[in-house]
Formats: C-alpha cells, sequence, structure tokens
C-alpha cells in the first residue's frame, strides 16, 4: 500500500514539475533575457537561452508546495549524470535549452509507523520555445511540450503541444 501511494504522488509531482518547467521558461524570457514588448521579442533567439538555473527553481517551489501539502518528502534537480548516461558526453551537461533532453533526478520518500520507502527515478523533459507574429506589431513567444521521439532527423521534432504562450506589442 505504502509503494502505490508513494509511486502515485512521484507521478503526481513529475506531471507539476513538467508543466512547471514552462513557466520557468517563459519567465526566464522575460525576466532574464528582457522580452518585455514586441523590440525584445523580435530580437530574441530562443536557442541562446539556458534555462536551467530557473527551471530549478520553479522545481523548488513545486517541492515545497507539495511538501507541505501531503506527507510526502520530495526533492528534484536537474542531473547531468543521468544525462551522462542517457546521452554519453556532451558538453551542455546541466543545461536546458529549446528543443534539447534535460534529466531531472526525482526522489520521493513517505514514512509510516511501520515502514519507510523512498523512490528515485529520473525523468525527462524536453521543450520547445519558438517565435512566430500572429498579426502586424505582434510578437509571440511559445513554448511547447515535445512528445515522441525523434527517428527521423530530417524533423525538429515529433509531435508538439502548446503548453504556455505570451504576446507582446
Amino acid at each position: 500500500m505504502l509503494h502505490q501511494q508513494l509511486s502515485k504522488e512521484w507521478f503526481l509531482v513529475r506531471n507539476a514539475l513538467s508543466n512547471f518547467t514552462s513557466d520557468a521558461m517563459l519567465n526566464h524570457v522575460r525576466a532574464v533575457d528582457g522580452v518585455i514588448d514586441y523590440d525584445g521579442c523580435n530580437a530574441y533567439v530562443p536557442s541562446s537561452s539556458n534555462f536551467a538555473s530557473d527551471v530549478n527553481s520553479y522545481w523548488d517551489q513545486v517541492t515545497n508546495y507539495s511538501n507541505l501539502r501531503f506527507s510526502t518528502n520530495c526533492d528534484v534537480n536537474l542531473s547531468g549524470g543521468i544525462e551522462l548516461q542517457m546521452e554519453g558526453p556532451s558538453l551542455t551537461i546541466e543545461e536546458l535549452r529549446s528543443n534539447e533532453r534535460a534529466y531531472g533526478l526525482l526522489s520521493c520518500s513517505r514514512a509510516t509507523n511501520n515502514a519507510s520507502l523512498t523512490i528515485t527515478r529520473p525523468f525527462v523533459v524536453r521543450k520547445l520555445v519558438e517565435k512566430d507574429y500572429p498579426s502586424p506589431g505582434q510578437c509571440r513567444i511559445s513554448v511547447y511540450d515535445i512528445l515522441g521521439t525523434n527517428d527521423n532527423p530530417a524533423l525538429k521534432y515529433s509531435h508538439r503541444k502548446l503548453d504556455v504562450n505570451a504576446t507582446f506589442v
């Protein structure tokens, strides 16, 4: 029973982390990259941003909230070690960039009077940040979930789902 409850909570926290990753990336575009109007959006290059520190900060907020609300203790960080295991040597370890996979390591613990259990598992996030112009005088930044694998190098991604966006004028 403890394992089922903890597995469910681990999964729920992981889903929240994935969703808040997009919010962290859009916040980074505004706060760190300084995109606050049309001119800033027009000059913005999505591939230039490393979102890792903002994502880790948002993830801390998510786990702090879930730890206060539930009887589970979770901790998460981007993991360069997992990236090395999954991707091989890379120069972008512990970075999170548009349209690249990044690996998180989520550990959740729960204890009762009779037992305690910890589940530690890696998970992957892959987000795409795009800029477009929906109408004259408007510039939009969108963050998408990238779903599936990319077995065809000619494709940028397999499938994408809009998570968050902001329009600047």
